[in-house]
């Protein structure tokens, strides 16, 4: 085990979930992106990272990468972990996240938002996801925290639950269709 477990683990129930379905994370490889990995070593020597690939000459500038792969290894302990930064443009997020795919990632989160992707029509960045998508990886983004909607300021989704179809990664697991 490792030192410090995120207060998120108990919040999302994922410690009762993985102990009344008997998973933690073993055979997926769950990767991150965002401005860095800055304390990576740092967290692993304090027993709160096992080895992540990094992506060569990905490693970014900062800590949000150390601090996201930090909450994923505590909701799954025994998944692989990858690396790479979100930033130098939107043509190398995008070129990372097929490079995170190419590496074996069947799971990518990030935490980033370029202000010039449109609601409207989709860029590269969605194109991209679209891709690794259909290639079997689940792709998740951050919503954000840009406002709320009862103040009218609100830069992200909400509203209520909508069931989606069911997904070869996650049998029998009940996910919501944005």
């Amino acid at each position: 085990t490792h030192a410090v477990v995120s207060e998120g683990d108990r919040t999302h129930a994922a410690d009762r979930a993985r102990n009344l379905h008997g998973v933690g994370g073993a055979g997926i490889k769950v990767c991150a992106l965002s401005n860095g990995v800055d304390s990576l070593a740092y967290s692993q020597a304090g027993g709160e990272l096992p080895a992540v690939d990094v992506l060569p000459g990905q490693a970014g500038d900062g800590d949000e990468g150390t601090a996201m792969l930090e909450i994923v290894h505590d909701l799954a302990p025994e998944a692989a972990l990858g690396y790479a930064s979100a930033f130098g443009g939107e043509a190398q997020f995008a070129q990372n996240i097929l490079d995170l795919a190419a590496s074996g990632c069947r799971i990518i989160v990030d935490d980033v938002i370029y202000v010039v992707e449109s609601p409207f029509q989709d860029g590269v960045l969605a194109a991209t996801v679209d891709e690794v998508a259909a290639q079997g990886v689940l792709y998740l983004s951050s919503a954000g925290n840009e406002g709320n909607l009862d103040d009218g300021t609100s830069g992200t989704w909400q509203g209520d639950f909508l069931a989606g179809p069911p997904l070869p990664l996650l049998p029998g697991m009940l996910l919501h269709d944005f």
